[in-house]
């Protein structure tokens, strides 16, 4: 049984990439189908490491007390507009 999963097209030429090493390796070209599978299959095997690299470190109470230690008053006030202004760019770059 399969199905159709609609994926962005960097992770399309990466298992594109993939498939083109495992073909080099072995001298037999997996389909993209099986390269997937090969992915899921050692996701799975490896779920704490997946899960794990989406949660951020925990910083120790001295940590957090440096980062806090770091800040410094620019002596400005910075608006909301200046900041969507920086991050998504003017209103004629805005779809």
């Amino acid at each position: 049984m399969s199905t159709t999963v609609r994926i962005r097209e960097d992770d399309k030429q990466a298992l594109d990439r993939l498939q083109a090493k495992i073909t080099l390796a072995t001298d037999e070209r997996p389909s993209l189908a099986q390269v997937l599978h090969r992915v899921v299959a050692l996701a799975e095997a490896r779920e704490d490491e997946l899960i794990a690299d989406d949660e951020p470190p925990e910083l120790s109470k001295e940590e957090k007390q440096r980062v806090l230690e770091a800040t410094h008053d620019f002596g400005f006030t910075t608006r909301e507009e200046d900041i969507d202004e920086v991050l998504y760019g003017g209103a004629e770059d805005r779809v």
